[in-house]
């Protein structure tokens, strides 16, 4: 997390608030996998007011999708499906990031929380993704990152 901490410093430093928002992001998705959940929800409001004031949607919405996690790992699932509902429709509507939308749908049934919606979105972005090895290989490395984050 030394290294989140120095990115941070030097993107305050330079007011590059989309790096910020995306330093903070990667500090939070750390903090959940360690169980700093209290540090975690404080670096995921910080990323997203850096990452509005940049006006940088996409890194808004996987901000919010990973902040879903944080929420299931509190017992907020509620929260949790309506980040993640929100992030899903924020990535269709910036034409970004299937693997993220896939990834949701592998998140909502993970934690018993299913959504149609979701699930047709993450049917048409498989069929956007160009995996380097395959599909189904990819989909192993998001379930395994969807294991590790809700881990507790």
């Amino acid at each position: 997390m030394n290294a989140a901490a120095q990115a941070i410093e030097v993107q305050t430093e330079l007011g590059a608030f989309h790096e910020l928002g995306k330093a903070y992001t990667a500090l939070a998705i750390a903090q959940t996998r360690r169980g700093h959940l209290e540090e975690a929800t404080v670096s995921f409001q910080t990323a997203a007011e850096a990452l509005e004031r940049a006006r940088y949607r996409s890194g808004r919405a996987r901000a919010e999708l990973f902040c879903a996690f944080l929420h299931a790992r509190r017992g907020r699932l509620d929260a949790a499906l309506a980040s993640a509902r929100w992030s899903v429709e924020e990535l269709i509507a910036a034409e970004v990031y299937p693997t993220l939308i896939m990834m949701a749908e592998q998140f909502l049934e993970a934690i018993a929380m299913a959504d149609p919606e979701i699930s047709a979105a993450a049917e048409r972005a498989r069929g956007q993704i160009q995996p380097l090895d395959s599909l189904d290989t990819l989909q192993a490395r998001t379930a395994a990152l969807v294991t590790a984050l809700l881990e507790s």
